[in-house]
């Protein structure tokens, strides 16, 4: 998995990186983009206020800014690659902030709702930017949700998953299988 910087490729700009050099050298290359870009904006969805009169809503830049970097990173890996066969998994959120017994504990039921609207959209976000770039998106909120009680999936801080949380992911990534990344049109 490669991780850049918010808001940027820097880290794959040359071959002399290591994530550049790792990335040139990989077949299957898994990313998760996004939530960490809203962070900013935590307490206004989590208390429903997002909202901007007349303006759209307060993650309206920060999601048209997730599809460019996402689409740029895959640009980027294919440029890496050389065209090489390449598959290119990009997953999904089941839930951008904190979710379960945290979420419930912490947030009104218009927050989590908040939430769960957020995560729709971020989501929505990745997979036309990954599909646009040929690549695979992978979905994990249904999967975590269909678990049951999301929060069993959860480390304690309710945001990240725990070990029963990434074997899932695991079992959802394995089951999309090894697709290569389309030429570009």
């Amino acid at each position: 998995m490669v991780s850049t910087p918010r808001g940027s490729c820097s880290s794959l700009t040359s071959l002399v990186r290591p994530r550049a050099r790792a990335v040139s050298g990989a077949d299957v290359d898994l990313l998760t983009i996004g939530a960490n870009d809203f962070g900013d904006h935590h307490d206004e969805i989590v208390e429903a206020s997002c909202a901007k009169a007349g303006a759209g809503d307060c993650v309206s830049d920060e999601l048209a800014q997730l599809s460019s970097d996402l689409r740029r990173i895959l640009s980027r890996l294919r440029q890496l690659r050389a065209d090489r066969p390449t598959t290119a998994l990009v997953t999904g959120y089941w839930d951008v902030f904190e979710d379960g017994q945290v979420a419930r504990q912490n947030f009104s039921a218009d927050g989590i709702a908040a939430t769960v609207d957020l995560t729709k959209r971020v989501n929505a976000v990745i997979a036309a930017a990954t599909i646009a770039e040929g690549a695979m998106s992978v979905e994990l909120s249904g999967p975590f949700q269909r678990a049951g009680d999301i929060t069993k999936l959860l480390a304690p801080d309710g945001d990240h998953p725990d070990a029963a949380g990434h074997q899932l992911i695991a079992q959802v990534l394995l089951a999309a299988g090894l697709p290569t990344m389309r030429p570009r049109s």
